[in-house]
């Protein structure tokens, strides 16, 4: 599991056991991550369309 995160709630997100955390803030997640199978975003603006880019050809958004 992938997980971002924005400084501050790094730690908070750690805690549900992700095998990385990108800080969106200061990373392209968009950039470095591929081939998700679901996506599940609930930051809004312009993250909704970086999440579509990082899906399978199958993934669930």
């Amino acid at each position: 599991m992938v997980a971002t995160a924005g400084g501050s709630k790094r730690k908070f997100v750690e805690g549900f056991g992700p095998d990385e955390v990108i800080d969106y803030t200061a990373v392209d997640f968009a950039g470095v991550v591929r081939d998700i199978d679901v996506a599940l975003e609930a930051i809004g603006g312009d993250t909704v369309e970086q999440s579509l880019h990082v899906l399978r050809p199958a993934g669930t958004w």
